[in-house]
């Protein structure tokens, strides 16, 4: 079962895309901010982190810079409702491996997640 590491302060949007990755034979865990998801990401290894860029007065970006700080390659899906942040995985940051503008939906959820771990099993970003 592959692991993931879902971010979202926002308990509606965390518990709804849980269901879909449980659906998807995913176990999620949940963080609600930057500190509890450096924790989880320190104690435990995920293959796929799904993190929303704003997390009550702090950045998601900080979760992936604490990940790549540590040398830690685990594929990043960053959220957000920003359209201004849309191209960030595209060409802006490399070390984002899609970005899931909000609102999205399930259909769309299940090509990024399908895109990004067929990258990860090429060994790509």
């Amino acid at each position: 079962m592959l692991r993931v590491l879902l971010v979202d302060d926002d308990v509606h949007v965390a518990r709804a895309i849980a269901r879909v990755l449980k659906s998807r034979a995913m176990v999620a865990r949940l963080a609600d901010s930057v500190a509890t998801a450096s924790a989880a990401l320190i104690a435990d290894r995920f293959d796929m982190v799904i993190c929303d860029l704003a997390l009550g007065g702090d950045s998601g970006l900080r979760v992936l810079d604490g990940l790549r700080q540590r040398g830690d390659l685990t594929p990043f899906v960053l959220v957000t409702g920003s359209a201004a942040t849309d191209r960030l995985g595209a060409d802006g940051d490399p070390r984002i491996a899609a970005v899931l503008l909000k609102p999205f939906d399930v259909s769309t959820l299940d090509r990024v997640l399908r895109d990004v771990l067929d990258a990860a099993r090429r060994g790509g970003p």
